[in-house]
This record gives structure tokens, C-alpha cells and sequence, in this order.
């Protein structure tokens, strides 16, 4: 079997994390948005879950169902949205 890499999950914050954003339920309260991945990427069924358990509805996620369909347009669609603001 071969890796191409390995994978880690976690939340993208702004350097230092000003906004103390530790889960989902955090970026949501701080009015915080996601880049999403296309339905039934592990990343975005990752997220889902996580939003599950957390008892956060998908909806009051900014950001939740507009979607991206790469890795690569993902990364530079949050480039853009850094540029911006």
C-alpha cells in the first residue's frame, strides 16, 4: 500500500487565534464562516459530524452550503477571502 501524505483535521484560524476558536460551536458563536468541501468529501462528512455533536444546526454555519470542489480551489478560495479582509 502506498500514502500519498498524511491527513490532519482541524479548523484553519487567523494567526494567535484572537477569537480563542477551539470547535465549531466557537466559530459559530464568534460569527465566523467555512470554505466547504463538495457533499460526501470525508472532509466535509467530517465536519457534519462533528457539527452533530456539537448540536450545531448546519444552517447557522456561514459559509456551510455554498461549496468548493478541491483541495487546491479550497486553498485558494481561503487565500482570497485573507486577501480581503
Amino acid at each position: 500500500m502506498h500514502s500519498k501524505g498524511d491527513w490532519e483535521e482541524g479548523l484553519m484560524v487567523q494567526s494567535g487565534n484572537p477569537m480563542e476558536i477551539r470547535t465549531v460551536a466557537d466559530l459559530v458563536q464568534a460569527g465566523g464562516g467555512i470554505v466547504n468541501r463538495e457533499p460526501g468529501s470525508g472532509s466535509r462528512l467530517l465536519l457534519e459530524q462533528t457539527l452533530q455533536q456539537e448540536q450545531v444546526p448546519f444552517h447557522a454555519v456561514p459559509g456551510f452550503d455554498p461549496y468548493i470542489g478541491s483541495s487546491l480551489h479550497t486553498s485558494a478560495e481561503m487565500i482570497r477571502i485573507v486577501v480581503q479582509s
